[in-house]
């Protein structure tokens, strides 16, 4: 790049206020990990998990800022009583409340089982905790109203009314036994725009389910924790609308902080928690409720919170510094400074950049995504398709797929012939052509777009990551996305989580661009590389801070044209 000859810079800082210790005045600390028994996933949590419940174990730090203790079901009904005993007298010592997380409504005919559902266990459930000596606060709702807010395809299209009778059965049973126990609910938040719906249509809908609740209950829901589908393109306008809506119900508001099912390391997995932490806040604010929860096979290290690594070390990180992230672009570079909100220098800190070139053409990249093997499938199939509420055109070229299980043979789909295309079915498929080993898509948005390939065998158990290949011009961003979809004995699609299964969106890659050091006060500077082609303007630069034991992370993104 030799010459900038107009800049438009649209610069979005993380820039916090950082807290001190905890006070009346801020957010309640939950924290959630994922216990080694786990028989709803087909991967175990942390082996660490009962060390949390030492006498000596190293997070008193961390402990002391642990408002609530929240556990799933899991744990409740495979544990045994000396191991829930040692938990349970461990949280009374410390003076930290117990929450449990459950699936509240009973399985309606041709809907059953997966999230949301078990509600009539509840009741035994909470008989059990209460036997070996556990003081439960909180019932934290699994997902009930999602059944009835989403419409997407593999939605249950429970009526609301009936959700709410469902919930409201169980609910009642435990509390005619256990009247202290507060109920509050937790409901995904994600981009429904794939599902004919609008953010208003999500927010509204949760907001009668709430209302409803108090009705049927008599008493206000006690909380409600956005599950934040963090990729979203409108993650920041979703939470700016929920915590409005909130507060004219007056339901305080919490936000799970995780990683991303990704992540495939507890280093990475902590990483994304503290940026999806430190956008949120940037965003909204503090929240009443800070969750660190987690449902995946990550963070298995728990301990010692002195270990940046280790899940108990996030909470301590919340009460760090937070940080201001400048960036701006000059003749063939780019620099800025790093200092905390008070105003001082985070001097020998790591800045990463990279550059996401808006291209008319498009650039090859190749994108994963992790996900679970449904429950009983016995085969597979990868699927494309567009979104026809967003008013884009779906022009891309696809080199390859690839299926990869964490045990047995990954399986790969290229397109070397045009065989290999035509073996693909469903809706659009004039819409799509063989391109020099390639295949390639043409859809605008009026038309339909939903095509699977061959099935291929898979065993029903543990994880796996998706790859694609593609090449997708800026134009056709977000206008369509790659999955894969599980098969019973029956050819028949497997949805246990319909609303969070794993995509890959159509996008263009993120380049990067390198790493600078912060100066002793707060600068650094990067050159930028000159453009791989003529036609990739404009481009969006990210810059990045990824924070350590004492500072929050911080990002910058800079808009700009040659």
């Amino acid at each position: 790049m030799k010459h900038l000859t107009s800049l438009l810079a649209l610069v979005i800082l993380i820039s916090l206020a950082a807290p001190q210790r905890a006070s009346a005045s801020q957010p309640s600390i939950w924290f959630c990990p994922l216990s080694q028994l786990t028989g709803r996933m087909l991967y175990t949590g942390s082996p660490e998990y009962e060390k949390l419940f030492a006498p000596n174990s190293p997070w008193t730090n961390a402990a002391m800022r642990v408002s609530v203790f929240k556990i799933y079901r899991d744990w409740i009904a495979d544990a045994t009583d000396a191991q829930l005993r040692s938990q349970f007298a461990d949280l009374n010592r410390r003076h930290i409340a117990l929450a449990l997380e459950y699936g509240v409504l009973t399985e309606p005919p041709g809907c059953g089982g997966g999230e949301g559902f078990g509600g009539a266990t509840l009741l035994p459930m909470v008989r059990r905790i209460h036997a070996l000596g556990g003081d439960l606060k909180y019932v934290g709702m699994d997902e009930p109203l999602s059944h009835s807010v989403y419409k997407g395809n593999g939605a249950c299209h429970v009526p609301l009314a009936q959700t709410i009778a469902s919930a409201a059965f169980n609910l009642k049973a435990m509390l005619a036994e256990f009247p202290n126990v507060e109920i509050g609910d937790v409901e995904p938040i994600m981009d429904v725009s794939g599902q004919g719906m609008t953010q208003v249509d999500e927010i509204a809908g949760y907001q009668a389910g709430i209302e409803a609740f108090k009705a049927a209950l008599g008493r206000p829901l006690a909380f409600f924790d956005a599950d934040v589908d963090w990729n979203s393109r409108t993650t920041a306008g979703d939470l700016v609308a929920l915590k409005r809506m909130l507060a004219t119900e007056t339901v305080p508001f919490g936000i799970i902080y995780d990683g991303n099912n990704g992540d495939l390391s507890d280093k990475s997995w902590l990483n994304s928690a503290r940026h999806h932490m430190a956008l949120a806040e940037q965003t909204v604010g503090a929240p009443d409720i800070v969750l660190f929860q987690s449902w995946d096979p990550y963070p298995r290290k728990l301990l010692p919170e002195s270990d940046r690594d280790a899940f108990t070390s996030i909470i301590d990180s919340y009460f760090g510094a937070r940080t201001k992230l400048t960036a701006s672009l000059g003749a063939g570079e780019i620099g800025g400074d790093l200092k905390t909100s008070q105003g001082k220098p985070v001097a020998t800190a790591p800045i990463d950049v990279s550059i996401h070139y808006r291209s008319p053409a498009g650039f090859p990249g190749v994108f994963t995504a992790r996900g679970q093997i449904a429950r009983g499938a016995v085969a597979a199939v990868f699927e494309i398709v567009n979104h026809q509420s967003v008013p884009r055109p779906s022009n891309i070229r696809v080199a390859g797929l690839k299926f990869i299980p964490d045990s047995g043979q990954p399986v790969s789909l290229r397109f070397t012939t045009p065989g290999e295309v035509s073996a693909w079915t469903g809706d659009g498929m004039d819409r799509v052509t063989f391109d020099n080993r390639a295949m390639r898509i043409d859809a605008n948005p009026k038309v339909k777009l939903a095509i699977r390939s061959a099935s291929f065998p898979v065993a029903s158990d543990g994880q796996y990551t998706l790859q694609v290949s593609a090449t997708v011009p800026f134009a056709s961003e977000a206008s369509g996305s790659f999955a894969v979809k599980f098969l019973d004995a029956h050819q028949h699609v497997i949805s246990q989580y319909p609303f969070l299964e794993p995509v890959i969106p159509f996008l263009s890659p993120d380049l990067p661009v390198g790493r600078a050091m912060t100066t002793r006060n707060g600068s650094w500077s990067l050159k930028l590389p000159p453009p791989p082609a003529p036609d990739a303007t404009p481009f969006l630069v990210t810059v990045d801070y990824a924070g350590d034991a004492r500072n929050w992370p911080a990002s910058a993104r800079i808009l700009c044209r040659f």
